[in-house]
């Protein structure tokens, strides 16, 4: 994501610009249509994530509609989502649809006052102290580009088995992976960000590659 991946701590920029290119990046890989900058959404919006069937058999993998998701982000109090010190996790990632609307709903409630960048980068534990503010959780590879590509290469992503996101260490940030061999998390930050760049345009065909190269990782 051109604005993050640009930006240090000290950086300001246009949120609403973020956010907009977000929400565009995500309907463009969930092949989706609507109006992203509603919330709540409602039933009778219809915005939901088409499911492979393919993946749906084999990993188990269903969408939440984001109406759903909407109502049960409207479960935590405004005080909570003001408070940036909250610490998130976007459980089985998908696309990232957990994300994208917590996304708008900070924005919608705190403006240009909402720290994007604050929120989703990684820093280096000795940049922040604290513990990271957002991490994803995927365990498929192919969904795990598609996260990279729409929320940018400087996320907190765990690519992993969530049963083993117990002995993630504490003090973790950037792209951490999961190694079964050895029973240990792995940083794989700059190998997967100097790998992808900063794609401007998504392809299935990059997602391939990605995936054969975070294999290779895996093998070695």
């Amino acid at each position: 994501m051109i604005f993050i991946d640009r930006m240090n701590k000290d950086m300001k920029i246009d949120t609403a610009k973020v956010v907009a290119l977000i929400e565009a990046r995500f309907q463009e890989v969930a092949d989706l249509e609507g109006d992203l900058s509603i919330f709540p959404l409602t039933r009778e919006n219809h915005l939901q994530v088409k499911t492979d069937k393919e993946k749906s058999d084999t990993f188990g993998e269903v969408f939440t509609p984001l109406w759903l998701v909407d109502s049960m982000l409207e479960r935590i109090s405004d005080y909570d989502w003001r408070n940036s010190d909250k610490i998130t996790m976007d459980l089985c990632a998908g696309y990232g649809q957990f994300t994208v609307r917590m996304i708008r709903k900070k924005f919608n409630l705190m403006g240009s006052k909402f720290d994007i960048s604050k929120f989703l980068q990684s820093y280096p534990s000795d940049v922040r102290k604290t513990p990271a503010t957002h991490w994803f959780a995927e365990l498929q590879l192919s969904s795990c580009y598609k996260l990279l590509y729409i929320y940018s290469t400087k996320i907190n992503l765990a690519i992993g088995d969530a049963k083993e996101l117990v002995s993630l260490p504490d003090d973790a940030r950037g792209i951490m992976v999961y190694n079964p061999s050895v029973k240990m998390w792995e940083d794989k930050t700059s190998e997967v960000q100097d790998f992808i760049g900063r794609p401007r345009k998504y392809s299935k065909e990059n997602e391939q590659k990605f995936v054969e190269f975070m294999e290779s990782i895996n093998e070695s």
